[in-house]
């Protein structure tokens, strides 16, 4: 007994000391609170003075149970009557149990509210851009709601560790600052996920685009490639036209070079069947084009050599011309040709 009363004096004494501490530190926290410029820095101050109180409340419930338990002691030591000692004993054990109970509760507490802290920065710490950056819009929206998640059942699991604690208001001092964490890493989880959704929306909408202009190209390749096989089969087709097809399959065909050029990460399926129908309609068009230049190439072949013949004509048109000029007179021709005689 004597040995319990010097132990229970020494905790008190310490006790004392610990809680006249940290009223001294109230002030300033409350100085703190007043001179917080940001949320957070006032939430950071919040938590750390609720903190302090709950200790205050710890050790002053402590000394209140030391203080009884010595009177108990002394009660139980100075006794002389039998029953009241057992009275006293069965109370002073009845109250050791309880604080024991309580301190393990207490324990139990801030052992699940430690892990629950350690869970929270875990997922802070995923939810960060230097680990979100390197994953796809779609794959950074889908980790963000399973974090969102966890942090709901860390909240759950908190307010039922009040529901079912015997202190509950001490419960909810103790789990003040988690649960200011856990509103800063939803917002931190509700930005990233905001802007991995605008990003995400571009992406879409991009690719829209592109599903559509592959649509409106290969439609045109389609159409100008048919049109150039009926002008090579029409025999009255004027020859100009000939040019005028390859050089508008030539703008179709680098229109299609430019988009399949494109970068489409994991295509879907039909991305794919529209990237393959314009690869091989672009060829197709190629070719028509090809046989479009060989056409009108032979056109000016001919052209050039329609020319020449007909320059090689004129020549000899003129040449005939003259010598039918120089042609003498016949009457001239006979007289010259009896002088000759003479001779």
């Amino acid at each position: 007994m004597v040995e319990q009363r010097i132990r229970i004096s020494e905790e008190l004494s310490h006790e004392l000391v610990e809680e006249a501490r940290l009223c001294e530190q109230l002030p300033s926290l409350e100085a703190s609170i007043s001179s917080a410029k940001e949320a957070s820095e006032l939430e950071t101050v919040k938590a750390e003075m609720s903190a302090v109180r709950a200790r205050v409340e710890e050790l002053r419930e402590d000394m209140t149970n030391a203080a009884h338990s010595r009177h108990l002691i002394e009660a139980i030591t100075e006794g002389t009557d039998p029953r009241r000692i057992e009275t006293l004993q069965h109370e002073l054990n009845a109250l050791a149990n309880s604080i024991t109970a309580k301190e393990e509760e207490n324990e139990a507490r801030m052992a699940l509210i430690t892990e629950l802290n350690e869970n929270a920065e875990q997922i802070a710490d995923a939810s960060h851009p230097a680990h979100l950056n390197t994953l796809k819009p779609d794959k950074q929206i889908q980790l963000l709601a399973e974090h969102e998640s966890l942090l709901v059942t860390i909240n759950s699991k908190l307010d039922e560790l009040r529901a079912e604690s015997t202190d509950p208001a001490r419960a909810e001092e103790e789990s003040r600052a988690l649960k200011s964490r856990i509103n800063e890493v939803f917002e931190q989880i509700r930005s990233q996920r905001a802007l991995a959704e605008e990003v995400l929306e571009k992406e879409l909408k991009r690719r829209e685009e592109m599903k559509q202009q592959f649509a409106t190209v290969n439609s045109q390749l389609i159409a100008k490639i048919e049109e150039a096989s009926l002008a090579i089969k029409e025999a009255s087709v004027a020859p100009k036209k000939y040019e005028t097809l390859e050089q508008e399959l030539l703008k179709l065909i680098q229109k299609a070079d430019t988009l399949t050029a494109l970068t489409i990460e994991d295509p879907s399926a039909a991305e794919l069947n529209s990237i393959e129908s314009l690869q091989f309609n672009s060829g197709e068009a190629n070719l028509a084009a090809e046989n479009l230049g060989n056409q009108w190439r032979l056109w000016l072949e001919f052209i050039a050599l329609r020319d020449a013949i007909n320059v090689e004509l004129e020549k000899i048109q003129d040449s005939l011309a003259a010598t039918e000029s120089k042609r003498m007179d016949p009457v001239e021709a006979q007289k010259l040709l009896t002088q000759l005689e003479v001779c």
